[in-house]
């Protein structure tokens, strides 16, 4: 009886320890202005005035406000200039009322920490 006891609270003891440290792991947040910088991204948008996104198929996406900051994860060029990937099928067009940013080199590094 008293080694499954010994057993339970050992047991206990590393969950708890282990779940600790989890946690602290993943709330070291690398912010980058409005917004938290994520793998993948190669940059960022802000936006000066309302505008509307698209998805690959054409059809409209949801309009963005102005003074928002967006992740951007890929560039497509076409034929009207570019496009910018918002993540989730999203795109703007970069010919509109935006400012594009990448990631300084001490930001990445913190990220890849």
């Amino acid at each position: 009886m008293k080694k499954n006891m010994l057993i339970a609270i050992a047991f206990t003891l590393v969950a708890m320890f282990t779940f600790s440290i989890t946690s602290e792991a993943s709330s070291t947040k690398v912010m980058w202005g409005k917004t938290e910088l994520k793998a993948g991204q190669i940059g960022k948008v802000t936006l000066y005035g309302d505008m509307g996104t698209f998805k690959v198929d054409g059809s409209r996406g949801k309009v963005l406000p102005a003074g928002g900051e967006y992740r951007v994860y890929s560039f497509r060029k076409d034929i009207f200039g570019g496009e910018y990937g918002l993540g989730g099928g999203l795109f703007v067009h970069m010919y509109g009322p935006l400012e594009y940013e990448t990631p300084s080199k001490a930001k990445l590094a913190l990220l890849n920490k």
